[in-house]
């Protein structure tokens, strides 16, 4: 039997879910990692393939799937993504390039990583994007640069 100054069960887990989200953000692992991509251009032979960056890693996610979510904004879904914090770029150069055109390229390298919300302007936000080895043109599995 409740008591006037009991709180209720359901008070009591979203406190200590609340408090957990505090202590389990410091365990994420959303890191800079090595990995190979294939770069390629539309008018150039080849694929070139270059080691760098990306970001990888698991960031917390919630949903509750619940009222509260209107009453209390702590509670409302946390769908956040591995994804860069601060980016450099690298310049390569393709091979196969048609006669005086510029064979160089940029790519991202990831200089540091956290958990945010997808900015479907800069990031692959879907769960089956295409390899970062995956190359659509000739060349195969390109060289290394």
């Amino acid at each position: 039997m409740a008591t006037a100054c009991s709180t209720p069960r359901w008070l009591q887990r979203v406190l200590l879910l609340l408090l957990s989200a505090g202590t389990v953000h410091a365990r994420q692992t959303c890191i800079p990692v090595n990995t190979t991509i294939q770069l390629e251009r539309a008018d150039c032979q080849e694929c070139t393939a270059v080691n760098t960056t990306t970001c990888a890693g698991h960031c917390i996610t919630w949903d509750l799937n619940s009222p509260l979510e209107f009453l209390l904004p702590a509670t409302a879904p946390n769908n956040h993504v591995c994804t860069y914090g601060r980016v450099s770029y690298r310049r390569a150069l393709l091979r196969g390039c048609p006669r005086g055109s510029d064979p160089a390229l940029l790519y991202p390298v990831a200089e540091e990583c956290r958990c945010s919300a997808c900015d479907w302007r800069t990031t692959d936000c879907t769960d089956r994007s295409l390899e970062p080895g995956y190359c659509r043109g000739g060349g195969g599995g390109g060289r290394m640069v």
